[in-house]
């Protein structure tokens, strides 16, 4: 676990939450969108079963996304591959152009 990565999400998500600005809206309509499209039965499911987060991720929202970041930049590959819709939701939020 890269913790400057997972610190460094909430303190983002925390500023995010408490200013108005054009990244702040854009971060947290796309994480709103991530937590919709998560309300998904099936999609849950399937993000449990792939194993892939730990289970410190489904603490509650904000460990969630610290997680996800995380595993964005550690493991690009990897998640891509099990959790290709989770993935570029995150890629989303980050609003990251890159091609990963």
């Amino acid at each position: 676990m890269n913790l400057g990565i997972h610190e460094f999400t909430h303190a983002m998500h925390f500023s995010f939450k408490h200013v108005q600005s054009t990244s702040a809206s854009y971060f947290i309509r796309n994480y709103n969108n991530l937590l919709s499209f998560l309300e998904d039965k099936n999609e849950q499911k399937k993000l449990i079963d792939s194993g892939y987060l730990r289970a410190y991720a489904f603490e509650n929202q904000y460990e969630f996304l610290a997680v996800l970041v995380e595993h964005y930049f550690e493991t690009p590959d990897e998640f891509k591959e099990k959790l290709p819709e989770i993935f570029n939701q995150v890629k989303r939020i980050l609003n990251l152009k890159i091609e990963n």
